[in-house]
């Protein structure tokens, strides 16, 4: 029950309602399958029934129209007053009489486009421009072809044909040529197997095609009709009359079939199409009509649309229902969980602040007996055996400053205890251990270790507390440092091996972070042994202040490398030292050459004591090295601007002196002339002599066009003796001479 209802309305709604939904959700859900499937058989049974009926009437429109051509033609073959015509030659004057006669019968069926007569040498043809044709010249070749072929074409052949327009009275855009069905009556007497005399029936297509539309206007459906080889023999409003469709799959499927009448789902044009053909029951045949499918099912599908919305409602009442009846339900007993919830919380929280306690007094008391010990370890539950072998490991998170800064404390103490979890799952796959949080950046791991090997040989405790650091790595997203003590027995040894370990943990300066520290894998040189070297900082601080910053990084480097192997206290002190040395240079350089660096010792001093490698600390230096290289550097330069500037100056004030030249310049301004050359064509990107004569031209310009003096005296005035220079010169930089400068004709 407390699985069921007590977490929360909703899981009780999960539990209890839920299901129920699901299976009407099911049974909906198969109904409607069932029902559509239904409905659809049902649906396509009733347009097939309906299309098939209309494919029937337009066969039974065809037959009547060929049964209808065949009395016409019999009637005009035993019909007394044309019957000359297929036996004796015809007066001229007599042809009107036949051509009135034809045209009556003609007229009698409107769908009868024209009569022709054919009695082996002529053709007699009504509505015609010219009544009588003579076999050889007879413009509609296609009869004449057919004729002379009877065993294709038997009597009472009804043969679909594009045929020329005799009448001329056509005018459809189709070059005069009229879509007809030829109805072909023969005699029964032949000569020599050929045909004597015989009767055509032009029967207009656009008839059939009329009787078609009757059946097909008003929507998307198509009616049309083919012969056996797959042949359109109405025009589609796809495809002419006569057009080959043979090589489409549902055509080819539905001359194969053996069924007079059938439906099937095809593609039809890139159209899911449905699909109804009938044989027509004279002719060979077929009459077929195609609808999309679309069409067919749009109100099933409509109906369908509706059904869900329906149900979906529903459904949501029921849910809705069933979420306010679960929280009804759950209300009476909310009260009782929430407390009992907070009693189990705040007993395993002051469980679990007694265990952190008493193991942390116990790793940092130096005094600890082992009296009733035991009996502590059972009371709280401590999942160690006190009296046996341990093994004291020191885990350290790295980067602690950004972690600080990225997390609160709340969050810190989250993901620490986080840490602890991962670790204490995964050394629990072969040894009892607890985790003890002892503050900061620290969490201590004591381990039953009752192998016999070396910890640091120990290939599976290695491969554990590898993949503690990478799962602390992926799931937690910080790194850890991990520094293996000494086995030891007994916890009264506990404050001894964690000491050791913790200043075993501080070689993660030199090894970096995420590290192992195994003891066996530590030298460590007697600190007393270690002996300063003043040489080597006051060479680097020369160095410094003569601002050959890569060697000054080189030496420091060497100093630190060196104090490396006696331990921590060296470490700091040798670091003090050499920033003692640094402020003081800094000072010195300061006073002396007025340099200004951004740069304070006990911030210095601050951020070094919350560094964690010895490459951070490196690092610190080598920025505060950089830092005062580039404000030599930016001495140097603001000393050099102020030179330029002073040589500019001379050069405007004296450039009428004729003898003003780079070393008078170098001479005034206490350097050596190449030195000046360099400095200046650096700064202004031309030289000292080029820089004179141009500012001396532009005194000789203003002089050119403020005053009528001549151009001897301009030239003087400008600081030039020789006239020829001063006329190069000029004509170089103006393109024109000076009087032609002075008469307006610059460029």
């Amino acid at each position: 029950m407390k699985k069921l209802v007590y977490r929360s309305p909703t899981q009780l709604f999960i539990n209890i309602f839920l299901p129920f939904l699901i299976c009407i959700i099911f049974l909906i859900i198969f109904l409607s399958i069932g029902l559509y499937i239904n409905f659809e058989k049902i649906v396509l049974d009733m347009e097939y029934n309906f299309m098939e009926s209309d494919l029937r009437s337009i066969s039974r429109s065809a037959s009547v129209m060929f049964e209808t051509a065949r009395s016409l033609a019999k009637t005009i073959y035993f019909d007394e007053s044309t019957s000359d015509l297929f036996y004796s030659d015809i007066e001229d004057i007599e042809y009107i009489r036949y051509l009135n006669k034809l045209s009556a019968f003609r007229n009698i069926n409107p769908f009868v486009y024209s009569v022709q007569i054919y009695n082996s040498e002529k053709f007699y043809v009504s509505p015609s421009i010219n009544f009588v044709y003579p076999k050889s010249s007879f413009p509609d070749a296609g009869i004449v072809s057919i004729l002379g072929d009877m065993q294709t074409y038997k009597s009472n052949s009804v043969v679909p044909r594009r045929i020329p327009d005799l009448t001329g009275l056509q005018n459809d855009g189709k070059g005069g040529f009229v879509n007809v069905y030829s109805y072909l009556f023969y005699d029964s007497q032949m000569q020599s197997g050929k045909i004597s005399e015989a009767i055509i029936l032009n029967i207009y297509e656009s008839s059939m095609r009329d009787s078609i539309n009757s059946f097909s206007s008003g929507n998307d459906k198509r009616i049309f009709i083919i012969d056996s080889n797959g042949m359109l023999i109405t025009e589609d409003e796809k495809y002419p009359m006569l057009h080959d469709m043979s090589n489409q799959k549902y055509i080819r499927d539905i001359l194969k079939s053996e069924k007079k009448s059938g439906s099937f789902r095809a593609e039809v044009d890139n159209v899911d199409s449905f699909i109804t053909y009938v044989s027509a029951d004279v002719l060979d045949w077929k009459f077929i009509s195609i609808i999309p499918y679309s069409h067919i099912t749009e109100k099933i599908d409509m109906m369908k649309v509706n059904a869900y919305i329906f149900v979906v409602i529903i459904l949501f009442i029921g849910i809705t229902l069933s979420l306010y009846i679960s929280r009804r339900l759950y209300i009476p007993v909310r009260t009782t969980l929430i407390n009992m919830s907070a009693l189990e919380l705040e007993r395993k929280s002051i469980y679990y602040n007694k265990k952190q306690e008493f193991l942390a007094s116990l790793v940092k008391s130096s005094t600890c007996t082992t009296d009733n010990i035991e009996k502590k370890f059972t009371d709280l539950k401590v999942n160690l055996d006190p009296l046996s072998r341990l093994l004291l490991i020191v885990i350290r998170i790295d980067n602690y400053s950004k972690f600080c800064n990225e997390y609160n404390l709340d969050d810190r103490k989250i993901l620490k205890f986080g840490s602890m979890n991962i670790i204490s799952e995964i050394f629990s796959k072969r040894y009892q251990n607890e985790c003890i949080d002892i503050g900061e950046d620290y969490i201590i791991v004591l381990l039953n270790y009752e192998d016999d090997l070396l910890p640091s040989r120990n290939n599976f405790l290695s491969n554990l507390i590898n993949e503690i650091q990478e799962s602390v790595k992926q799931y937690l997203q910080f790194s850890i440092s991990i520094t293996v003590g000494e086995v030891f027995t007994g916890v009264h040894l506990l404050n001894k091996h964690y000491l050791t370990a913790l200043e075993l943990s501080y070689y993660r300066y030199i090894l970096g972070r995420q590290c192992v520290i195994y003891p066996e894998n530590i030298t460590i040189l007697n600190a007393d042994d270690y002996k300063y070297p003043i040489d080597s900082e006051k060479s680097m601080i020369d160095s410094l202040m003569l601002g050959h910053m890569d060697e000054t990084k080189e030496m420091l480097s060497k100093i630190i490398q060196n104090s490396l192997n006696y331990g921590q206290s060296v470490i700091n002190t040798t670091v003090l030292r050499l920033l003692i040395s640094i402020n003081n240079s800094i000072d010195i350089l300061h006073r002396n050459n007025e340099i200004e660096i951004d740069y304070n010792f006990d911030t210095f001093l601050t951020k070094y004591r919350k560094t964690e490698t010895i490459y951070e600390v490196q690092a610190m230096f080598f920025k505060l090295f950089d830092d005062i290289s580039e404000q030599i550097e930016l001495k140097k330069e603001s000393k050099y601007d102020k030179i330029i500037e002073e040589v500019i100056n001379i050069i405007e004030r004296e450039y009428i002196n004729a003898n003003l030249s780079l070393e008078r310049l170098a001479e005034l301004v206490d350097i050596s002339p190449s030195y000046l050359s360099r400095l200046f064509k650096k700064n202004k990107l031309i030289s000292i002599n080029d820089y004179i004569n141009n500012i001396r031209m532009e005194k000789a310009k203003e002089l050119l066009l403020a005053t009528k003096e001549p151009i001897d005296k301009v030239m003087e005035k400008s600081g030039f003796l020789s006239r020829s220079h001063f006329y190069t010169l000029f004509k170089k930089l103006y393109g024109v001479t000076p009087n032609q400068f002075r008469q307006g004709k610059q460029i």
